[in-house]
């Protein structure tokens, strides 16, 4: 079944990245077609990093490898800084936006996110335009 891995301390958490790093999955991106095949891929689940002057949301997103993130917060709200979201809106696409049981005045809500893979830049190859927010209009 499906399982989570949890830690405590730093060295276990490298030793983890270290060991689950896929490959071919390199700036390249030979691991974007992987990543939407059916087998079993890493998934990155922040559930309500904390805001500025915290940068654990961007620096996880940073040292992820893998192609599908979890966020759990509000977009562009009281979670996460402003540099994790402007990383959400070029390298990621949004896929889908749960709702949640909210606080009053809070807009937390569960959003499905894959990286976007990266194609050549030659013409007729340009990356998709808009970022997540616009996706959101679109689900």
């Amino acid at each position: 079944g499906d399982k989570l891995d949890v830690f405590d301390e730093k060295g276990a958490a490298e030793a983890w990245w270290h060991r689950l790093r896929d490959p071919r999955e390199d700036e390249n991106n030979e691991g974007c077609a992987a990543a939407q095949s059916s087998r079993t891929v890493p998934i990155l689940l922040l559930s309500f990093p904390p805001p500025p002057p915290s940068t654990v949301a961007e620096v996880s997103l940073r040292r992820f490898k893998g192609y599908w993130l979890i966020f759990i917060g509000e977009w562009r709200g009281c979670t996460g800084t402003s540099a994790f979201f402007d990383c959400l809106d070029t390298e990621w696409e949004l896929i889908r936006t749960l709702d949640l049981p909210q606080w009053p005045m809070m807009e937390d809500r569960a959003y499905i996110l894959r990286r976007r893979c990266r194609r050549s830049t030659a013409p007729g190859n340009a990356p998709a335009s808009g970022g997540a927010a616009d996706a959101t209009d679109r689900l």
